[in-house]
C-alpha cells in the first residue's frame, strides 16, 4: 500500500520537524548518510530493522507513523484528483471554444 517514495519523504518530514540532520540520523542507526538521503528521495527501500530503528529514534510510533503515510497519501490523493479535475476542465474548454469558432466560420 505504501510505496518507497512516500515511506522516504514521510521520514523525511518526520527529521526535519525534529530539527535533526541525516547525519545525525544515520549514525545513530548506523547506516551511512548517503543511504539515509536515498530512503528519504525514495530510491532506496529501507530493510525492516533500519526503519524500526529510525522510529525508535524519533521516539515516533509505527501506528503514529502509519497515521502520518496515510494523511500524507491522503493529501497526495486530493492534489492529484484536483489536478485531473482542472485538466479535464481546460481540455473541455478548448473544445468548446474550437466547436463555437467552427461554428462561426460555417
Amino acid at each position: 500500500m505504501y510505496n518507497k517514495e512516500l515511506i522516504g519523504l514521510a521520514l523525511k518530514l518526520t527529521r526535519l520537524k525534529l530539527k535533526m540532520r541525516q547525519l545525525e540520523v544515520s549514525a545513530a542507526i548506523g547506516i551511512t548518510q548517503g543511504a539515509l538521503s536515498k530512503v528519504e528521495a525514495g530510491l532506496l527501500e529501507l530493510d525492516t530493522s533500519y526503519f524500526f530503528k529510525i522510529l525508535d529514534f524519533y521516539k515516533v510510533s509505527p501506528n503514529k507513523f502509519k497515521r502520518f503515510l496515510d494523511e500524507l497519501l491522503s493529501q497526495c490523493s486530493t492534489k492529484i484528483t484536483d489536478e485531473f479535475i482542472a485538466e479535464t476542465l481546460e481540455k473541455q474548454r478548448a473544445e468548446i471554444k474550437i466547436k463555437k469558432n467552427k461554428a462561426k466560420i460555417s
